[in-house]
């Protein structure tokens, strides 16, 4: 994340004497179902943006969360299948970002191979992003985030 705000391309590309930005301040996202957008903020301010894919029929909750699990390259448990990632069956992409919230199983943010369903509402519920915006979220939002889902 620091690498990110700092644009610094890998990480021993660090100068001596370069100043380093560190914020001070939380890192939080916010799903805006009828904008199908996922909005990035550090502290009071907007840090990035993504679209997003939604829920069917209003099957994305609408609730404060904050962010648990958080795994690269995720197996997909679905019907009692245990689908491994790169399996063709497999629908979370790159990352998952599993979503805490007592009464929800499995909810969370992840990534999609099928990038004509972004912008839609067509998911089980999850939040969907294009693969390359799930791998930046996962770097840019820690564990322990709270990300609140509203209309």
């Amino acid at each position: 994340f620091i690498m990110l705000l700092n644009r610094i391309l890998k990480d021993t590309a660090i100068r001596a004497g370069q100043k380093i930005w560190i914020p001070n301040v939380d890192v939080s996202a916010v799903v805006t179902l009828s904008e199908r957008r996922l909005d990035v903020f550090l502290g009071d301010c907007l840090l990035c943006s993504y679209p997003v894919g939604v829920g069917r029929d209003n099957k994305t909750p609408l609730a404060r969360f904050t962010v648990g699990e958080k795994t690269w390259h995720p197996t997909w448990y679905f019907n009692g299948r245990e689908i491994p990632y790169g399996h063709p069956d497999n629908e979370l992409g790159e990352a998952w970002l599993g979503l805490d919230l007592p009464e929800l199983k499995r909810f969370g943010i992840h990534g999609t191979h099928d990038e004509t369903t972004i912008g839609k509402a067509v998911s089980r519920g999850c939040v969907r992003l294009k693969n390359a915006d799930v791998t930046e979220l996962f770097q840019i939002l820690p564990k322990g985030a709270e990300v609140v889902i509203r209309p």
